[in-house]
């Protein structure tokens, strides 16, 4: 018998066959032990491959070159003539021959690890007290070289992050002041737009009030309508309007003077009575204290005097404002000043000037100084008619208390008095031809008064 039947024998006689299948950790998946014995086995397996001769191992066999195959197919072709072909297959023996194969590999790479780390032992021990020492000291030195270096990049790693944190919090800084200032740039740009075009609204307001202010002086009625009613002029105020003064091309001479002044100035009877009832204010004065009433009995305008005392009674208390002199030198200084005796009887007939005023401006009038201002400059016959009838109202209207004295005090105005007053008889035909006198009260006031539903707008 060859050598590898012996083997087999042994095998079989151990019976590691059946032992390998039944330890093996994949065999028993229940059994924490399984591999604890299985590699007992192998143990025993290996103990029995070093003893054997190498002479009598057989070729590589069909497993990889284990021999244990080659002795499997040995002892099997002696009988082979026992056996009929569907039984030559051992499918457990076959599983046997791989799982001792791969036993058989797992013990030898162990068995080289365990060979090398006896080497490394064996060559430390032969390592002397100096090469140990110096040995020492190089790792030592690693170590610290390699700690130092480990610092330092942490170090550098640490700087590189505050540089960048740094840099971001610079550049987010950059950011929101950019941002800034792009929004107080817009915003500043809007405001000087709103500026601009709110400075672009008030030189076109101005400029169409002044044009308004210019077509009344030059007696443009149907301009003058035309602008407060297409354009909304504001008839009240004077000629500039407040926060404007900048875009006025040519001052007004008086900057109180309103469109009802220049109106009465003009003697336009009919822009006077549109502009009252178009929100035109009747107590507004000018730089000499006088309202368009004022201004009206001081030119002579009888009818826009009348139009005054029927649209707004002396006697209501709301008129007071319009016809107060206490800024000027009086009514009835103010209609002897337009030397019309229809205006003098007026005043003095509505009863808005007292005794004592009538008494001073009597003794004023009958003077020798007093009649000649009250004739003119170049009197003719007319003038010098008016003047005696202005006298004689004056002598009509005094309260005879005591015909026989007359006053020597002097009226309130702006003239002086000679020392010689020449004696002027009133007759009974002095008063002058009285105009038909209206009862209508009028509209009421006109400052702040609308456009009413009677006046239309003006014809363009």
């Amino acid at each position: 018998m060859r050598a590898s039947s012996k083997v087999v024998e042994a095998f079989s006689v151990l019976g590691l066959e059946e032992i390998a299948l039944r330890t093996h950790p994949d065999k028993n998946p229940d059994n924490p032990s399984a591999t604890a014995e299985f590699q007992r086995v192998g143990e025993a397996y290996r103990v029995l491959v070093k003893h054997l001769d190498e002479s009598s191992k057989p070729s590589a066999g069909p497993r990889g070159g284990h021999p244990f195959f080659g002795f499997q197919r040995s002892f099997y072709s002696d009988d082979e003539d026992d056996y009929d072909e569907e039984d030559d297959y051992d499918s457990e023996s076959e599983d046997m021959e791989y799982y001792l194969w791969i036993f058989e590999q797992m013990m030898a790479n162990r068995m080289y690890y365990a060979r090398r780390d006896h080497r490394t032992r064996r060559q430390e021990k032969h390592e002397s007290p100096e090469e140990y020492q110096d040995r020492l000291r190089r790792t030592r030195e690693e170590q610290l070289a390699a700690q130092e270096r480990r610092k330092r990049e942490s170090d550098a790693r640490k700087e590189r992050a505050a540089k960048e944190r740094e840099q971001e919090r610079i550049e987010a800084e950059q950011r929101q002041k950019s941002k800034i200032e792009a929004k107080k740039a817009q915003v500043e740009a809007a405001r000087r737009s709103s500026e601009e075009k709110a400075r672009a609204l008030l030189r076109k307001a101005q400029e169409t009030r002044s044009s308004v202010f210019s077509a009344a002086r030059a007696g443009h009625s149907d301009k003058v309508k035309k602008g407060i009613w297409e354009a909304s002029v504001d008839a009240t105020g004077g000629e500039t309007k407040p926060g404007c003064a900048t875009y006025v091309k040519v001052a007004p001479k008086d900057p109180n003077e309103t469109l009802l002044h220049i109106a009465t100035r003009q003697g336009d009877l009919d822009l006077v009575r549109w502009l009252d009832s178009h929100s035109a204010d009747p107590e507004e004065r000018n730089a000499e204290g006088l309202t368009a009433f004022h201004l009206a009995l001081k030119m002579g305008h009888l009818g826009i005097v009348n139009h005054f005392f029927e649209t707004y009674p002396p006697k209501e208390s709301d008129s007071g404002p319009i016809y107060d002199s206490s800024h000027c030198s009086g009514l009835l200084s103010l209609a002897l000043e337009s030397r019309e005796p229809e205006l003098v009887w007026t005043i003095l007939d509505h009863k808005m000037v007292n005794q004592a005023d009538i008494r001073k401006t009597y003794t004023w009038a009958s003077s020798e100084r007093g009649f000649t201002v009250l004739k003119g400059p170049k009197p003719d016959a007319q003038d010098v008619e008016k003047a005696e009838d202005i006298v004689k109202l004056l002598m009509r209207y005094i309260t005879p208390h005591d015909p026989t004295k007359i006053l020597s005090d002097q009226p309130n105005i702006n003239k002086k008095e000679s020392s010689a007053s020449p004696q002027i008889s009133p007759t009974s035909d002095a008063t002058p031809p009285r105009t038909k006198q209206n009862t209508h009260r009028g509209r009421g006031r006109g400052r702040g008064r609308g456009r009413g539903a009677h006046h239309g707008p003006p014809a363009h």
